[in-house]
Protein backbone atom coordinates (compact mmCIF):
# COMPACT_ATOMS: atom_id res chain seq x y z
CA UNK A 1 0.00 0.00 0.00
CA UNK A 2 1.04 3.28 -0.65
CA UNK A 3 2.59 5.70 1.91
CA UNK A 4 -0.32 7.93 2.86
CA UNK A 5 1.47 9.57 5.83
CA UNK A 6 4.17 11.48 3.77
CA UNK A 7 1.10 14.29 3.35
CA UNK A 8 0.25 16.31 6.53
CA UNK A 9 -2.57 18.84 7.18
CA UNK A 10 -1.70 21.51 8.89
CA UNK A 11 -3.84 23.92 10.91
CA UNK A 12 -4.18 26.70 13.79
CA UNK A 13 -6.53 26.33 16.77
CA UNK A 14 -8.24 29.67 16.70
CA UNK A 15 -11.04 30.31 19.60
CA UNK A 16 -13.93 29.00 17.98
CA UNK A 17 -11.93 25.46 18.49
CA UNK A 18 -11.49 26.13 22.07
CA UNK A 19 -13.40 26.26 25.40
CA UNK A 20 -13.03 29.08 28.36
CA UNK A 21 -9.74 28.30 29.19
CA UNK A 22 -8.58 28.42 25.57
CA UNK A 23 -8.13 24.62 25.65
CA UNK A 24 -9.39 22.66 22.53
CA UNK A 25 -12.81 21.34 22.85
CA UNK A 26 -12.19 17.56 23.01
CA UNK A 27 -14.85 16.87 20.01
CA UNK A 28 -12.82 19.47 17.85
CA UNK A 29 -9.71 16.99 16.96
CA UNK A 30 -12.07 14.57 14.92
CA UNK A 31 -13.05 17.48 12.91
CA UNK A 32 -9.37 18.25 12.38
CA UNK A 33 -9.47 14.11 11.36
CA UNK A 34 -11.84 14.54 9.29
CA UNK A 35 -10.48 17.04 7.29
CA UNK A 36 -6.95 15.75 7.12
CA UNK A 37 -8.27 12.51 5.84
CA UNK A 38 -10.40 14.12 2.83
CA UNK A 39 -7.40 16.09 2.02
CA UNK A 40 -5.05 12.97 2.10
CA UNK A 41 -7.37 11.20 0.08
CA UNK A 42 -7.91 14.17 -2.36
CA UNK A 43 -4.23 14.10 -3.04
CA UNK A 44 -4.35 10.79 -4.39
CA UNK A 45 -6.82 11.60 -6.67
CA UNK A 46 -9.89 10.70 -4.44
CA UNK A 47 -12.68 13.46 -4.41
CA UNK A 48 -15.18 12.38 -2.14
CA UNK A 49 -18.11 14.51 -4.13
CA UNK A 50 -17.17 13.60 -7.26
CA UNK A 51 -17.73 9.46 -6.06
CA UNK A 52 -21.03 10.57 -4.59
CA UNK A 53 -22.53 12.02 -8.33
CA UNK A 54 -20.12 9.35 -10.27
CA UNK A 55 -20.75 6.43 -8.47
CA UNK A 56 -23.83 7.15 -5.53
CA UNK A 57 -21.62 6.10 -2.52
CA UNK A 58 -20.49 8.29 0.92
CA UNK A 59 -18.77 6.89 3.74
CA UNK A 60 -19.75 6.88 7.03
CA UNK A 61 -17.71 6.79 9.85
CA UNK A 62 -17.94 3.69 11.79
CA UNK A 63 -15.60 3.09 14.60
CA UNK A 64 -13.14 5.72 16.44
CA UNK A 65 -10.70 4.76 18.69
CA UNK A 66 -8.82 7.85 20.25
CA UNK A 67 -6.31 8.86 22.86
CA UNK A 68 -5.96 12.26 24.54
CA UNK A 69 -2.58 12.77 25.37
CA UNK A 70 -1.66 16.71 25.93
CA UNK A 71 -4.13 19.51 25.44
CA UNK A 72 -3.79 21.45 22.11
CA UNK A 73 -4.38 25.36 23.11
CA UNK A 74 -5.59 28.41 21.45
CA UNK A 75 -2.87 29.61 18.52
CA UNK A 76 -0.67 26.37 18.38
CA UNK A 77 -0.04 25.08 15.05
CA UNK A 78 -1.08 22.17 14.31
CA UNK A 79 0.02 19.33 11.79
CA UNK A 80 -2.54 15.98 11.18
CA UNK A 81 -0.46 12.92 10.21
CA UNK A 82 -3.26 10.39 8.62
CA UNK A 83 -1.86 6.77 7.34
CA UNK A 84 -3.62 4.21 5.61
CA UNK A 85 -3.57 1.30 7.27
CA UNK A 86 -5.96 -0.95 5.49
CA UNK A 87 -8.51 -0.77 2.70
CA UNK A 88 -10.65 -3.93 2.17
CA UNK A 89 -13.95 -4.39 0.69
CA UNK A 90 -16.11 -1.57 1.35
CA UNK A 91 -13.51 -0.53 4.76
CA UNK A 92 -11.10 1.92 5.07
CA UNK A 93 -9.09 2.33 8.13
CA UNK A 94 -6.60 5.33 8.79
CA UNK A 95 -4.65 5.81 12.08
CA UNK A 96 -3.86 9.69 13.10
CA UNK A 97 -1.74 12.09 15.10
CA UNK A 98 -2.08 15.25 15.61
CA UNK A 99 1.45 16.90 16.67
CA UNK A 100 2.16 20.21 18.08
CA UNK A 101 6.22 20.70 16.93
CA UNK A 102 7.48 17.53 18.43
CA UNK A 103 4.30 16.50 21.04
CA UNK A 104 1.74 14.69 20.32
CA UNK A 105 -1.78 15.85 21.31
CA UNK A 106 -4.24 12.59 19.96
CA UNK A 107 -3.58 9.52 18.48
CA UNK A 108 -6.53 7.92 16.66
CA UNK A 109 -7.60 4.93 14.52
CA UNK A 110 -10.55 5.41 12.48
CA UNK A 111 -13.07 2.89 10.65
CA UNK A 112 -14.48 4.22 7.46
CA UNK A 113 -17.26 1.91 5.42
CA UNK A 114 -18.32 3.26 2.11
CA UNK A 115 -22.14 3.25 1.73
CA UNK A 116 -24.68 3.08 -1.49
CA UNK A 117 -26.79 6.44 -1.47
CA UNK A 118 -29.42 4.46 -2.97
CA UNK A 119 -30.12 1.67 0.19
CA UNK A 120 -27.40 3.11 3.00
CA UNK A 121 -25.87 -0.19 2.58
CA UNK A 122 -21.78 -1.55 2.74
CA UNK A 123 -20.69 -1.54 -0.82
CA UNK A 124 -17.05 -2.23 -1.91
CA UNK A 125 -14.98 0.47 -2.77
CA UNK A 126 -15.01 1.64 -6.10
CA UNK A 127 -11.28 0.53 -7.93
CA UNK A 128 -10.54 4.32 -7.94
CA UNK A 129 -9.39 3.90 -4.59
CA UNK A 130 -7.20 0.89 -4.98
CA UNK A 131 -5.30 2.19 -7.86
CA UNK A 132 -5.21 5.06 -5.42
CA UNK A 133 -3.66 3.84 -3.50
CA UNK A 134 -1.21 1.63 -5.00
CA UNK A 135 0.15 3.67 -7.62
CA UNK A 136 3.44 5.13 -7.32
CA UNK A 137 3.03 8.40 -8.86
CA UNK A 138 2.04 11.39 -7.84
CA UNK A 139 -1.57 12.54 -8.35
CA UNK A 140 -2.71 14.95 -11.31
CA UNK A 141 -3.91 17.19 -7.89
CA UNK A 142 -0.71 18.31 -7.03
Amino acid sequence: MRNTSNYPYEMQIFIEDTDSSGVVYHSNYLKYMERARTMTLYHFGIDFFQLMKDEGITFFVNEVSLSYHNPGLLGDKLTIYSEITDAVGARLKIKHSIVRDSTVLVTATVGVVSISLKNRKPVRMPAVFAKALTQQEVSPHD
